[in-house]
């Protein structure tokens, strides 16, 4: 795997590898609008780029992307709970027009679905937003527990990624 350069220099090329894994990492993840995913994380990258080490900048840019994805996720879950308590009749489905939208997600089920029960239960609790705290004591385990259980689950759909 490619990491960016010690000196942060690199070429339009790299970046574009960079920025399109990044962008395919976040549409793994059910993002709808990846792109907009991935520039939240650049944001994030920009501010703390100073504090992470240089072999481990693809490994933040990817945290930041599965962060930023977890605060969209989080977002939209209150939005929706904010819409429920305002209208009687939600539509809860939006219509989806793309094809390769309807296959990722299939994919994706089918992954999740090849999970272990225990990192199932996790990865479902961090779909919809929860925090991990919250996740922890859903689980009845500890925050340290939780954060492994995600790293093991972000290893694993990075190791049968989507194509």
């Amino acid at each position: 795997m490619v990491d960016l350069p010690d000196d942060g220099f690199f070429s339009s090329h790299e970046f574009m590898s960079f920025h399109r894994r990044l962008v395919r990492y976040a549409a793994i993840l059910g993002a709808q609008e990846p792109e907009d995913i991935v520039q939240d994380a650049y944001v994030i990258c920009a501010a703390r780029l100073a504090d992470v080490q240089p072999g481990a900048r693809l490994t933040f840019a990817r945290n930041a992307v599965f962060w930023a994805f977890c605060q969209q996720r989080r977002g939209k879950r209150r939005a929706m709970e904010n819409d429920l308590c305002r209208t009687d009749r939600p539509d809860l489905f939006e219509s989806r027009d793309d094809c390769r939208a309807a296959e990722l997600q299939l994919d994706i089920e089918y992954l999740v679905a090849t999970l272990p029960s225990h990192l199932k239960q996790t990865y479902e609790l961090q779909v919809q937003g929860y925090t991990q705290k919250e996740m922890a004591e859903q689980l009845a385990v500890s925050e340290r527990c939780v954060r492994y259980r995600l790293c093991r689950i972000r290893a694993f759909l990075e190791n049968n990624e989507v194509n």
